[in-house]
């Protein structure tokens, strides 16, 4: 079976927006209304992430106790593991160019990694993969729920993730009628009903990656870019005019909702990305992105920081450290992948292959016993 381009590319494209969103310089810093198009667009990365990550693990098939241990078998060997080395790797490399206050010792060193690993990385890039984890984790279930779901009944749902939204955003997080209407958004504060809820956050977009999947056809893409653009404009304006009456712009902002699924529809079924000669280069590139993601961070820091790239003028710099910080993130990940990951994860997932099978034989005795 032909492998999907299309999937590839938007791996590509959502890292360098990644990449570049993540820059030190921005280009535009007069222009609010060019500055704030461009931070919305590639703030769309994350939201892309999400989809395609939800896309592809809610079509698993959950039949028995099996498919459980292999799905979080292998989640943990593809994600969890690269995910543990290089936080030990990262830790090790602040310690070493000084932006940690103790010496460089044992002790030290396993106390800041054990942090690291477990909560201060959120701090950073790597805050991504603290929801990753605690959406795969749930994955299963959800899975379960919505593949039985039918056609209507997804759209029903989706119509509540943005109607919920809209009064979790713009009533309670920003309180933004109450502005509008002259009263006091300082005595609203958000409550866990509205915080702690299924229908918010980064599994909308997860969800959304599998709803895309079921109900949206090549057909419907005008549609889809019109309905997107009215988002895109929305957060634009609303950012350029509202300014801080408007605070939650990206990520979870109703607009936002509808603006970056449109990037994914368009990459996904604008047109056929075919298995030639760019296909593959694009499937290589697209192949290292998780290792990119996670190096990026330190890199494009280090040439910021240095004055690797000063070329005296914003918008170049902005450009050319963004590539920059791909080219040295490809090298980087080439090199760890080709001589760590993926010879662990073949072999690990080979194992896992003749594990799932073993799992599979003991089940169907048990139910044969029972």
């Amino acid at each position: 079976m032909e492998r999907n381009r299309n999937y590839d590319l938007l791996r590509v494209v959502g890292m360098l927006f990644v990449i570049y969103y993540h820059g030190h310089e921005k280009p535009f810093g007069g222009t609010p209304l060019l500055f704030h198009a461009l931070m919305v667009l590639l703030a769309a990365g994350n939201g892309l992430f999400f989809m395609m990550s939800g896309r592809f693990n809610l079509q698993h098939r959950f039949t028995g106790p099996a498919d459980y241990r292999e799905f979080y078998a292998k989640k943990a060997i593809t994600i969890l593991f690269p995910y543990v080395v290089m936080s030990l790797v990262f830790t090790l490399w602040t310690s070493l160019t000084g932006q940690t206050a103790e010496p460089l010792r044992l002790g030290n060193y396993l106390r800041n990694a054990f942090l690291d690993l477990c909560y201060r990385n959120a701090a950073t890039h790597l805050w991504f993969m603290y929801v990753l984890i605690g959406i795969l984790v749930i994955t299963p279930f959800l899975a379960k729920l919505f593949q039985s779901l039918k056609d209507y009944e997804l759209k029903l749902f989706i119509g509540l993730c943005l109607c919920w939204n809209m009064v979790s955003t713009f009533l309670v997080q920003d309180g933004l009628v109450y502005r509008l209407l002259g009263g006091d958004p300082g005595a609203i504060q958000p409550g866990f009903a509205y915080d702690a809820f299924i229908l918010s956050d980064w599994i909308d977009a997860f969800l959304f990656g599998y709803f895309a999947y079921r109900l949206i056809r090549k057909e419907m893409l005008s549609r889809i870019v019109a309905v997107g653009m009215v988002g895109f404009l929305t957060e634009v304006l609303g950012k350029t005019f509202l300014n801080d009456s408007y605070k939650n712009w990206d990520n979870f902002a109703p607009a936002y909702l509808v603006f970056f699924p449109m990037v994914y529809s368009l990459f996904v079924y604008g047109w056929k990305i075919r298995d030639n000669a760019f296909g593959k280069v694009i499937g290589f590139l697209a192949k290292h992105s998780y290792m990119i993601y996670l190096v990026h961070w330190y890199v494009n820091i280090y040439i910021f920081e240095h004055r690797l790239i000063d070329t005296g003028i914003i918008g170049l710099n902005f450009i050319l450290i963004g590539a920059a910080t791909f080219a040295v993130s490809l090298g980087i990940s080439i090199v760890l992948n080709e001589l760590l990951f993926f010879p662990v994860e073949g072999r690990l997932t080979k194992w896992l292959r003749q594990q799932a099978e073993q799992w599979r034989k003991e089940t169907d005795e048990k139910e044969k016993i029972s």
